[in-house]
């Protein structure tokens, strides 16, 4: 049997050629007949026999299913306009990301977002708690008593 030297049809090649020689079927089940050793299928390929045992066993696992995002868990670009408004950082500059994501889900009952997610988001749009803390502005009755007392020094 010929292959070509090197590429990804190459491997492809192996990789069928494996499969048909150890379970005459392209897709095995773990039901399926063995009907060649992996030294023999080596020999054949020219590959060694670590590589036909790899080949054979990766195709014997089932495939992984891909996990089902929960809905409550996905945001909608008016949820993240919310977590990154001026307005939500300002008011809750103070506040722990634990209590930010609290904070989250009582505005948002039929949402919920991690604190994990919460961070991802900040650090994906650059939000810096230093940053917040600068722009936070006094209400206008403080401003007033601290002008009060910054001249009276």
């Amino acid at each position: 049997m010929q292959f070509s030297k090197n590429g990804p049809e190459a491997k492809a090649q192996k990789r069928e050629a494996a499969l048909l020689l150890r379970f005459r079927a392209t897709a095995p089940t773990p039901a399926s007949k063995k009907y060649m050793s992996y030294r023999a299928i080596a020999e054949i390929t020219n590959c060694s026999a670590y590589c036909v045992q790899h080949i054979c066993r990766h195709a014997l696992k089932p495939a992984i299913a891909k996990k089902k995002t929960d809905a409550a868990r996905q945001l909608a670009q008016r949820h993240v306009d919310f977590l990154r408004s001026d307005r939500t950082l300002e008011l809750w500059s103070g506040k722990r990301l634990r209590e930010r994501s609290a904070l989250f889900h009582r505005r948002y009952p039929a949402k919920k977002i991690a604190v994990t997610t919460l961070r991802r988001l900040y650090l994906k749009h650059k939000v810096r708690r230093k940053k917040v803390r600068q722009e936070k502005l006094l209400p206008e009755g403080q401003r007033e008593s601290f002008v009060m007392k910054c001249a009276d020094v």
